[in-house]
């Protein structure tokens, strides 16, 4: 038998995975590394942290595998998007990842966009950092020979070679229009572009494992490396998405909803959506991100479920299965809605449905019968809220078109009440996958498969299956629709409000 190295890397950690040429998930391990926030608005890590990482989840996938390392045949990472990491033409790091997640290009977005005459860019997209870069950091910007991203730069500590995927962050696109409106951006912010990678999509070759990357990672020079794809199209293969018309939704430090479509441009889309490549070239991806998914959720546990947190984990709280599966048996109680309480989990800006990075986290409408458990139901209601309202705007911007199910993938979709909670908000049934967890790793699977040759990308599906459903309930769809029109109501109410405390 042989198998995959198949990696999915997001803003928490890496998880690496061992998977047949069958599909089948042999073995895993998950390695951490931190978020740099010096500054308001600044997210940042380290690069060579995510090397490290890498390399010792790696080791130890294969080690709990138990399989011969020069059986592991191809390579491929799904990872975090819309960051730059600088590299000199040595190798060098010159600057740590400016993250998907940092907001401080906000000015130069908007000059950005006044330049090019319509709002397109926001504060965490590439081009405006790219521009942050050139003005705030000349000497280390004349240094840099290339900007990579997460995908590029793994690619190129495995291989030595330097390319980059047809992500919404890179200067490349397989259509001509939305090519010259690249181009138009980044020569609005004077950027280079001999100093962005060339172009290799997803599942084309990129070469084999050096052999000091080789060493490195536990493998061996046997091992191809495939070029990979950003978390959106991974996670989309992972969730068996292959369909015009199929969609799924991503529960992770992030979340999104995200729907396969044919490759004509929406004209104006709604505020935060983006439309990106899926892993066919004939396809495209519709969605929205909400910033901080999980993020927020772990946040809420650690304010008001911080002791229980704290006893579960020290093995006090011992017939506890963990602070998650506590907090669901807690909140089993509250009734749909949290009893008119609402919670934006927006904690660090928001990208979809609500389009601005100086959007924060709020509490509506609380009062003396509320307490912690209405507080951490509201939070994932408010996600709910936040992907309702992209499947909203997707049958805005796309002709009236509804979704009518969606696969669910993540962390998050672990939690069963979470689930039950989005199937009454968005009326629509949703499926959970087997191998929740891993569904960016099964997708970065998929390319390699792809890639070698094994698999074509409508074969997908054969990789995954459902784990468990859930339907909506009737009797909440009422309480839901009111709270969602609320929910939708608290941005345009408080934008003045947060401008004025977040200049």
């Amino acid at each position: 038998m042989n198998y995959i190295a198949a990696y999915d890397f997001g803003t928490s950690g890496v998880k690496a995975s061992i998977v047949d040429f069958e599909g089948n998930l042999i073995a895993s391990s998950e390695r951490g590394y931190g978020l740099l926030c010096p500054r308001h608005g600044y997210a940042e890590q380290n690069p060579e942290d995510y090397w490290q990482a890498v390399c010792s989840a790696t080791k130890a996938a294969v080690g709990k595998a138990s399989i011969d390392k020069k059986l592991v045949l191809g390579l491929a990472f799904s990872t975090q998007g819309m960051g730059i990491i600088p590299v000199a033409a040595d190798g060098t790091v010159l600057y740590n990842n400016i993250t998907w997640l940092d907001s401080r290009a906000g000015d130069q977005a908007n000059r950005i966009n006044v330049a090019i005459g319509e709002e397109y860019l926001n504060a965490n997209d590439v081009v405006g950092k790219l521009l942050w870069f050139q003005e705030n950091e000349p000497e280390l910007y004349s240094k840099t020979a290339y900007f990579m991203d997460c995908t590029c730069f793994l690619n190129y500590k495995c291989t030595g070679k330097v390319y980059m995927e047809l992500t919404r962050s890179s200067p490349h696109s397989l259509d001509e229009a939305e090519l010259q409106h690249k181009h138009t951006m980044y020569a609005a912010a004077g950027v280079d572009l001999s100093k962005m990678p060339p172009l290799k999509t997803c599942t084309e070759f990129v070469g084999t494992l050096l052999p000091q990357a080789a060493e490195e990672l536990g493998l061996t020079v046997n091992a191809g490396v495939y070029m990979g794809t950003g978390d959106v199209p991974a996670a989309a293969a992972g969730a068996a998405c292959s369909k015009l018309g199929d969609a799924h939704i991503y529960l992770g430090s992030s979340a999104w909803l995200t729907v396969l479509k044919d490759t004509a441009r929406v004209k104006n889309p709604c505020p935060g959506i983006y439309e990106m490549y899926s892993m066919n070239k004939e396809q495209m991806i519709y969605g929205g991100c909400v910033q901080s998914c999980c993020m927020t959720y772990e946040w809420a546990i650690n304010q008001y479920y911080g002791v229980e947190r704290k006893l579960i984990e020290t093995g006090v709280l011992s017939s506890t299965e963990s602070i998650y599966q506590f907090i669901e048996n807690d909140i089993r109680d509250i009734p749909a809605g949290s009893n008119g309480l609402l919670v934006t989990p927006w904690l660090h800006g928001e990208h979809c449905p609500v389009l601005d990075e100086r959007a924060r986290g709020t509490y509506i409408n609380v009062t003396n019968q509320h307490d912690r458990r209405h507080i951490l139901n509201a939070v994932l209601e408010g996600v709910a809220y936040s992907l309702r309202g992209q499947v909203d705007y997707y049958e805005k911007d796309c002709g009236g078109r509804r979704v009518t199910s969606v696969t669910a993938v993540g962390g998050g979709a672990l939690r069963d009440r979470w689930l039950q909670i989005i199937a009454d908000v968005l009326n629509i049934p949703v499926h959970r996958t087997a191998n929740v967890r891993h569904a960016g790793a099964m997708g970065a699977a998929v390319v390699a498969a792809v890639g070698m040759g094994l698999y074509t990308l409508e074969d997908a599906g054969k990789f995954i299956s459902i784990e468990k459903s859930f339907y909506p309930r009737p009797e909440n769809k009422a309480v839901y629709d009111k709270m969602y029109r609320n929910f939708m109501s608290v941005y345009p109410a408080l934008k003045n409000i947060y401008a004025d405390l977040n200049p």
